[in-house]
């Protein structure tokens, strides 16, 4: 059980990391887009 929830709180810091930088780059992506119209 220890390892199972040791892996599932790993994908959950992997998730929320990748939902950030996910979030960031569309950021990036939107501000680069107005810059350039």
């Amino acid at each position: 059980p220890g390892s199972s929830t040791r892996r599932t709180i790993a994908l959950q810091v992997h998730n929320s990391l990748f939902s950030e930088d996910l979030s960031s780059l569309v950021e990036t992506t939107k501000n680069e887009a107005h810059h350039q119209s």
